[in-house]
């Protein structure tokens, strides 16, 4: 059996000399030029200065680690990161007539019907503002207890309830927003990523050890390909849809006009803080919504930048950011918002359903489960396993939509597991530990976590086929393989959501779909890696997941034009490009009347014995 590793120790399983076979169980340069072409006029973005501070120092991130036991990918669980100071000051600015003439954002109603209406006198309007705030200039400072201009710590329900409230009036105040407002937001996104790059790099690597370059390229690159993609086609997507009219309504005219849907929530998980928090923001900003954004308690380092980020970018009005945890999170999904975007858990996600079920919300719940890899004969692995071993090793495989488990023709599995020990050899070493290119784990009860799930499984019979080392004091674990597995094992049980990889065999290419079903429900992602097109199509056939990766793993999510999501116990809704787009948008049918010559007539009583006969004809024919 494995141990616990004491600090500064490192506890070691040697891999079995043979595998056992069991029988059990993303810079896009730049994003699209701020100055665009619109119906043929000239625009040009301006950096819009409501909603930012004193430019004073570089923002330094708290390295607190937070605590609180949550498996899977992050959510409202675990405990509230310790509070820290940001970048200080308030700003006040006067609430003057701004308007998109002058090529900003939306005006901002004045503090009286920010706050629930004018002509109300002082004491009734400071009643209606969250305790420890206070109204200026139409935007909600912190007071006693927060920190930042639209950052909110430790407020108490009334509080937070307090804040969803004044997005919500000025939401009713101003619930449209143009194309230039919408494009000019996710602009100035675009500026305030690169002003805090060096920041968020470093919280980043305090949060989750994650090195430079994939940071860069799994979290930098995709936000700003996300945000030039929505910019190139947001103007198409705001125009009304065209529908086809069926023959019995002619002289109308049948649209889908996407609408903002309102305010809406997003929490986000702290596997991928900065990707996974920023993606669905810019979603619901470019519909044209309000957010209440609450990031990752888990990644505190990472939350506090985000936090910064969003209220030097964007108005006062538009986004709110509440630092905290399981208590907030608790709260705010009980609040009567007109959509909520969660991402973490499958068990997390069942008490956000539940907590938002008494006001029927809207929800989009990207969650996970046991992703499978399937993998024949057919191959030649030292060409496939790279891509099996950068999934599972990604984010030292904190990652959602990673090989859960791999399922191996028998007569490959050697071949296969000496592929993936060359494979991570080459790129960490043979000292994992010391390799600067290989992530850590997110906190200490994380790490607890998969050494309990690695114990279990070797005290029950499971072989280390390759890694098995690990070390508490750095929360590092090296890429694992697993033989001889079992299904009453917990790394069969639960997602394991960490850098170990279960290996299963079969033999006969019938009995993949059977195992699959058998193990959990259905998967977030699934894995094939064949050259026989009929065992492809057959595996494609008798399974279901989200997504769908044929000779790669991971990468389908980096796609904005294939929405992701999950089926029933792994998600919710879809994300990505516009399919987020679609989530955070009321699609509004709108059927015309453009002609005074319609058929609509014919439906009215008296019925007539021509109706009568023209109904049953119709019924009939048309």
């Amino acid at each position: 059996m494995g141990g616990q590793g004491e600090p500064g120790r490192v506890a070691r399983h040697q891999p079995a000399a043979g595998h056992q076979g069991g029988d059990g169980e993303a810079d896009a340069g730049r994003a699209e030029s701020p100055r665009s072409n619109h119906r043929g006029r000239r625009h040009q973005d301006r950096r819009h200065p409501r909603g930012r501070g004193p430019q004073g120092g570089r923002h330094q991130p708290s390295g607190g680690r937070a605590s609180g036991r949550h498996s899977g990918g992050g959510g409202p669980s675990g405990s509230p990161a310790q509070g820290g100071q940001g970048r200080g000051g308030s700003h006040q600015e006067d609430c003057g007539s701004r308007g998109a003439d002058q090529g900003r954002p939306d005006p901002v109603p004045d503090c009286h019907s920010l706050c629930g209406g004018a002509g109300k006198d002082d004491g009734e309007l400071q009643r209606q503002v969250p305790h420890g705030f206070h109204a200026v200039r139409s935007q909600w400072h912190a007071g006693q207890r927060g920190q930042h201009q639209g950052i909110a710590e430790g407020l108490t329900p009334a509080e937070l309830t307090g804040a969803f409230e004044s997005l919500r009036v000025a939401h009713r105040s101003q619930p449209a927003s143009s194309l230039r407002d919408r494009r000019a937001w996710l602009a100035s996104m675009l500026r305030g990523l690169r002003d805090h790059e060096t920041a968020l790099l470093e919280a980043l690597r305090q949060d989750l050890g994650k090195p430079e370059a994939e940071a860069r390229l799994t979290e930098f690159f995709p936000i700003r390909k996300e945000i030039a993609f929505m910019r190139r086609h947001l103007g198409d997507w705001m125009r009304p849809e065209r529908r086809p009219t069926p023959l019995q309504l002619f002289g109308t005219r049948s649209d889908i006009v996407n609408e903002p849907k309102g305010v809406v929530l997003v929490i986000a998980p702290w596997n991928f803080p900065l990707l996974l928090t920023m993606k669905p923001v810019i979603a619901a900003l470019a519909a044209g919504n309000r957010v209440v954004v609450k990031p990752p308690e888990q990644a505190p380092a990472t939350s506090k930048v985000m936090a910064d980020w969003l209220r030097v970018s964007l108005p006062a009005d538009r986004v709110h950011v509440v630092l905290g945890g399981p208590v907030e999170a608790a709260h705010l999904t009980s609040l009567p918002f007109d959509h909520i975007f969660f991402t973490g858990g499958t068990e997390t996600g069942r008490k956000v359903i539940q907590a938002s079920a008494e006001h029927l919300t809207p929800l989009t719940l990207e969650l996970g489960g046991k992703s499978p890899a399937i993998l024949d004969a057919t191959v030649d692995p030292a060409k496939v396993v790279p891509s099996l071993a950068w999934g599972k090793a990604l984010n030292a495989g904190q990652v959602c939509i990673a090989p859960d488990y791999l399922l191996v023709e028998s007569s490959a599995a050697d071949g296969v597991i000496k592929a993936f020990r060359q494979t991570w050899e080459g790129w960490f070493g043979s000292q994992v530990d010391a390799s600067s290119d290989y992530g850590r784990i997110v906190n200490d009860v994380q790490f607890d976590r998969l050494v309990d799930t690695f114990d279990d499984a070797v005290a029950k019979g499971a072989t280390v086929l390759c890694g098995g080392r690990y070390d508490r004091a750095h929360r590092f674990m090296e890429p694992t393989l697993l033989g001889n597995i079992t299904p009453d094992m917990r790394v069969m049980q639960e997602e394991v959501f960490g850098p170990l990889l279960p290996v299963l065999t079969w033999t006969r290419p019938e009995e993949v779909p059977e195992r699959i079903m058998h193990i959990k429900d259905h998967p977030l992602s699934m894995y094939i890696f064949s050259r026989n097109r009929s065992r492809i199509r057959h595996w494609l056939g008798a399974t279901r997941s989200g997504t769908v990766g044929v000779g790669a793993t991971v990468v389908q999510i980096a796609n904005p034009d294939l929405p992701f999501g999950g089926v029933q116990a792994s998600g919710a809704g879809r994300a990505n490009g516009r399919a987020a787009f679609d989530e955070f948008s009321n699609r509004r049918s709108v059927l015309r009347k453009q002609f005074p010559l319609t058929a609509l007539p014919l439906s009215y009583p008296p019925f007539t014995p021509f109706k009568a006969t023209l109904a049953r004809w119709v019924s009939r024919h048309l």
